[in-house]
């Protein structure tokens, strides 16, 4: 059986563990489709609805073919902050959460103060201002530059 009109991505893989771990790695992944293919690899298309979700009919047969539906995607509730990216498969709670640059937190919430911690590199000259998930360099008043050179005017 197959749910073949639900079909996000089709690619061919080794074996059913790496179709199933594709489907996890995609976020509106919830169920797969996994058979024979050419050259001794499988086909392995990903689903972004399951059998419980469509109409009775819309499951086919296919030849060599099965379907298989996924532990519940969390991913779809979107659990980590909006700036990051969510791995369904992880950990007790079902998901992961991938923080990009400057944030932090189970959940990526948490801005990383690097005007606090040092993590920055203003001018001594420079006031550090944090804004999320970075910071800016503004010269001190009296000094001209970018932020990360500040020069005053009797230097000049």
């Amino acid at each position: 059986m197959v749910l073949s009109s639900h079909v996000t991505k089709s690619m061919r893989v080794l074996n059913e563990e790496n179709c199933e771990i594709n489907c996890y790695l995609e976020a509106n992944c919830v169920s797969y489709n996994y058979g024979p293919a050419e050259d001794e690899l499988y086909l392995c298309e990903l689903s972004d609805k399951n059998h419980l979700q469509v109409p009775s009919d819309e499951l086919e047969a296919r030849r060599g073919f099965i379907y298989r539906p996924v532990t519940p995607n969390v991913c779809v509730t979107s659990p980590c902050a909006s700036y990051s990216t969510c791995q369904t498969g992880y950990g007790e709670e079902g998901y992961r959460c991938l923080c990009p640059h400057g944030f932090h937190g189970d959940k990526c919430q948490l801005d990383i103060e690097e005007c606090l911690i040092g993590g920055h590199n203003c001018s001594q000259n420079a006031i550090c201002a944090n804004v999320p998930g970075s910071f800016l360099c503004n010269c001190k008043p009296g000094y001209t530059g970018d932020g990360v050179d500040c020069t005053g005017m009797s230097e000049l």
